[in-house]
């Protein structure tokens, strides 16, 4: 009974320090947000500007909240020329067809919009990806209660830099129960951006399919801005809204502003393994 009685003693004293709380969230002013990418040897260059939305109105996947901004000066200097991009309102970014940027050029970004002060960054156009690729065949991991198969290739790291920073994509080209070929994109994982020293090798796979006969691979290979790849691992390692999740900060190298302004150099060719 003595139980019971401070049980509901304690229920009161708790539910008795209820009280409604209304807390003021704070009014931020939204922001402007870059991103763009450059790349040698072509004359089509994007960029997209956007305004950033209160982190209480946010909705996952949701683009459509993510006002854009077509009014902004846009341009691109480089070697004391000077790109105006025009905003196009079908792919909804601003758009040039006049680049011809080469390897080595510095290239200054500039935004400018009312009377907010000028949105700046630079980014220098990398080199040809330096590597080699080898295909090392199939492997199959078994955890127990189901079995893993994995196509496994190894990356060597030739470039000089100190360090050189990669994205890899590939794509495989399969025959399914001897009838047809099949295109397929294939997931990196983790395997899709490295940091390298030179002369280095890593060991990268992709999940595999034992229903297809692997023929061929299409492989694309990004050499990239330091920039670039903090940007990207950054987003990589976004956890979206969950609350028991540590914030993962996206990184950024606008001036003034949000986002990411920086540049990449892509080969590709195709690796036979069959």
């Amino acid at each position: 009974m003595k139980y019971i009685i401070l049980l509901l003693l304690s229920i009161f004293i708790l539910s008795s320090c209820e009280k409604n709380a209304n807390i003021e969230m704070p009014n931020q002013d939204p922001e402007l947000v870059v991103a763009g990418f450059i790349a040698p040897n072509t004359d089509t260059l994007r960029l997209k500007l956007t305004w950033t939305i209160p982190i209480y109105n946010h909705t996952v996947g949701n683009d459509d909240l993510y006002e854009n901004e077509a009014n902004a000066d846009v341009s691109f200097i480089s070697n004391g020329n000077t790109i105006n991009l025009k905003y196009d309102t079908i792919q909804r970014c601003y758009i040039t067809t006049n680049a011809n940027y080469n390897i080595g050029d510095v290239v200054d970004m500039s935004i400018r919009y009312n009377d907010r002060a000028e949105l700046t960054a630079t980014s220098i156009i990398p080199s040809e990806p330096l590597f080699d690729l080898k295909y090392l065949g199939i492997k199959t991991i078994d955890h127990g209660d189901y079995k893993e198969m994995r196509t496994e290739f190894d990356f060597k790291c030739l470039g000089i830099d100190p360090i050189n920073y990669y994205r890899i994509n590939m794509v495989s080209y399969s025959t399914q129960s001897g009838i047809y070929t099949i295109k397929d994109n294939m997931y990196m994982g983790d395997d899709e951006f490295l940091k390298m020293e030179p002369n280095t090798s890593a060991t990268i796979s992709t999940y595999y399919s034992e229903e297809n006969i692997l023929d061929s691979i299409r492989y694309y290979v990004i050499n990239c801005s330091e920039e670039y790849y903090k940007y990207h691992i950054s987003v990589k390692n976004y956890q979206g809204d969950d609350f028991f999740v540590e914030p993962s900060l996206i990184y950024d190298n606008v001036e003034n502003g949000l986002g990411n302004f920086s540049s990449f150099n892509m080969v590709s060719d195709t690796l036979m393994v069959k």
